[in-house]
């Protein structure tokens, strides 16, 4: 697996790669939904259009092919991982893994102090996922329909380690 920067010709994959990775493709679709889901895949596309202007999304490619990305904005003394999503025909084969672990690396290059990201608390297998990896929980925010629990980890700069 090679990780890179992404650019113009991997946005159609980044859009298929969100929308299948979080599920935002229902199965059966009805008629009023269907209006939504098109317009949430229109913002979907805005956005990491502008992600992969501003330099922030970097993919995962297999055989030539977008299978996975991460999302990453630096914010003084951290790097926020916006999001990790992988095609589930590639997923729990270590690509979410390793992506997490390229946005530390590139925090610990930039000097940064930690990594701090937010997830779908309703989702076990994501707040496994994150404590497992060293993530410590620093807040949770609630609401009638979602849970959203907050993780940070401390990192060493690559500068620190040279001392």
């Amino acid at each position: 697996m090679e990780i890179r920067a992404a650019d113009w010709p991997d946005l159609a994959c980044l859009v298929r790669c969100e929308a299948e990775a979080f599920e935002l493709q229902p199965r059966a679709v009805d008629a009023d939904f269907a209006g939504q889901l098109e317009s949430d895949v229109a913002k979907t596309h805005t956005v990491l259009a502008a992600q992969i202007r501003a330099g922030q999304i970097h993919v995962a490619m297999r055989a030539g092919e977008v299978v996975g990305y991460v999302s990453v904005t630096a914010d003084y003394e951290h790097l926020f991982v916006g999001a990790i999503a992988v095609l589930p025909a590639h997923q729990r084969q270590g690509l979410g893994s390793r992506l997490l672990a390229f946005a530390e690396q590139t925090a610990a290059r930039r000097g940064m102090e930690f990594v701090s990201l937010y997830t779908d608390g309703l989702k076990a297998a994501n707040l496994r996922f994150y404590t497992n990896r060293g993530y410590g929980e620093t807040d949770r925010t609630e609401g009638p329909d979602f849970l959203r629990v907050y993780y940070s980890k401390l990192i060493v700069p690559v500068a620190a380690r040279a001392a």
